[in-house]
């Protein structure tokens, strides 16, 4: 992952944030509490103050009941500059590009890099469907009592409303488009 974030990519994260809780008229402590999150740390994404992580920003979405991909800068494009995320706080997470994707886009594609052992850290749940391609290494897709290993050059379809969570098995890149 970079360690430059471009400024203006928390505050806009931040912006659609406080912008959409505003809208529905609900408190920071109730959002934060549904989120999953502390309301000082929402009040960090708020403020631009952090970039959230790629879990946080859907925890926060669905606690406003919006797509994750609402929150989020458009992206991609020719000139395009991928968004760069930890998919989770802990130190064993993958990191995310979001190549494609944002407001108003129909689809978002990501590129995740993880060591062996990391872990989304908690369940996603959302709208839409989700296509994964590993590139290269072994990642695991648990979906309820359901456990899928998915080695190199091997695909997945599946239900994003579906609580989920991946796992990295062996050193791997894996391409992820998710509808929105």
């Amino acid at each position: 992952m970079t360690d430059e974030i471009p400024e203006d990519i928390p505050h806009s994260i931040g912006a659609a944030v406080r912008a959409t809780r505003a809208e529905r008229g609900e408190s920071m402590r109730a959002v934060a509490e549904r989120a999953g999150i502390s309301q000082p740390m929402l009040s960090k994404v708020e403020n631009g103050q952090l970039l959230p992580s790629l879990t946080t920003v859907y925890g926060i979405a669905a606690a406003l009941e919006v797509a994750a991909a609402s929150l989020l800068p458009p992206v991609g494009g020719v000139a395009g500059e991928p968004l760069h995320f930890a998919v989770d706080e802990s130190a064993h997470a993958p990191t995310a590009q979001l190549l494609s994707g944002g407001a108003g886009a129909s689809f978002h594609a990501y590129l995740l890099t993880g060591r062996a052992g990391d872990d989304d850290g908690r369940d996603f749940r959302h709208p839409g469907q989700e296509f994964v391609y590993v590139i290269s290494g072994v990642v695991q897709l648990r979906r309820g009592d359901r456990v899928d290993r998915i080695p190199a050059g091997g695909s997945i379809t599946y239900d994003g409303t579906v609580a989920h969570r991946w796992s990295v098995l062996e050193d791997a890149r894996y391409l992820l488009i998710s509808t929105s």
